[in-house]
């Protein structure tokens, strides 16, 4: 149906003249920072954690070279640092057995951290191998941050989970040209969170093992998943596809979401789908073969045209034309 569309030792060799740690810095245009931001290359440290905490206190750059990394435990990054490997396919984290924890997090939960970066990496989470919940990208209280070009695959829950400490969730956070596959939850999901934009991403396989989907709004109790945008991405295959959902009893709220232009097909159960959600924006999305193709409210609101205009600057950059 048409609606329109951690250990590293032994990963020492670094590219031919790749950067040391000592003295190199990197301009960061692409998250909005205009000074010069120390880099620090794994290469040159015991663990992925030890070139982190090597950066000074206002931050910097942490080179992940091309290789496969196993990491017993998360790696908790702070504020204003970008980790960045070479590429998905490249530069790859893996789970160790019986790891049982996240691999990746922000660093403060309670006090929350901003502009964390993390892009050109591939996690993957060896869900075979662990006995508890795990996740690849983990955000609890974070705004203004950048997730792009990241695939995390086969974690016992989701691959990008967006989620809440002391009462905050997460703000103004863009997660662009990025893959989740065969998480038995969801691909990402969004606890409580706002103006998160999920774009240009791919979404297969997830929530066989634990009836999710590939994108899920879904607030946990007394919480906000609300004005966030969700565009072009392809979700094919999931259980769910995406899933807008207020529950019974939870008095949580889901509004005012744009849902833009996605590839919706295969999906077992829905498609689309907005439970109870408030004034939720579906635009020019392509729904085929899903077990429904679309389930909404009496709220929602279907529309056949293009995506609203988006604010591209800064860190985050959400959709200004929101009505």
């Amino acid at each position: 149906m048409r609606h329109r569309r951690a250990s590293v030792r032994g990963v020492r060799a670094a590219l031919p003249g790749l950067l040391t740690a000592v003295a190199l810095t990197l301009l960061i245009a692409s998250t909005g920072h205009t000074q010069e931001r120390p880099v620090r290359n794994v290469a040159d440290y015991p663990t992925i954690q030890e070139a982190i905490d090597a950066l000074p206190p206002d931050g910097g750059t942490v080179v992940v070279p091309a290789g496969t990394y196993t990491l017993p435990r998360k790696i908790r990054l702070p504020s204003h640092v970008e980790l960045r490997g070479e590429g998905m396919d490249t530069t790859i984290l893996t789970l160790a057995d019986g790891a049982n924890d996240h691999l990746i997090s922000n660093r403060d939960l309670r006090q929350g951290d901003t502009d964390i970066t993390i892009r050109d990496l591939g996690l993957r989470g060896n869900a075979e191998n662990q006995t508890d919940w795990s996740f690849g990208v983990r955000f609890e209280n974070v705004t203004d941050s950048v997730v792009e070009r990241v695939e995390a695959d086969d974690f016992t829950k989701d691959g990008f989970y967006f989620g809440y400490n002391n009462g905050n969730g997460v703000r103004n956070v863009r997660v662009s040209d990025c893959r989740a596959v065969g998480n038995h939850r969801y691909g990402i999901a969004i606890k409580d969170g706002t103006q998160v934009r999920i774009e240009n991403c791919s979404f297969e396989g997830n929530g066989f093992a634990d009836e999710g989907a590939g994108i899920k709004l879904g607030p946990d109790q007394g919480l906000d998943a609300s004005n966030n945008w969700i565009a072009h991405n392809r979700v094919v295959g999931n259980y769910e596809g995406i899933v807008l959902y207020a529950a019974v009893g939870y008095q949580s709220h889901v509004g005012t979401n744009v849902v833009c232009e996605n590839d919706v097909e295969n999906n077992q159960q829905h498609g689309l789908q907005d439970f109870r959600g408030d004034h939720n924006r579906f635009i020019g999305n392509w729904t085929s073969s899903n077990g429904i193709d679309l389930d909404l409210n009496e709220t929602s609101d279907v529309e056949r045209r293009d995506c609203p205009t988006v604010d591209t600057g800064g860190a985050g950059a959400f959709v200004r034309q929101m009505h």
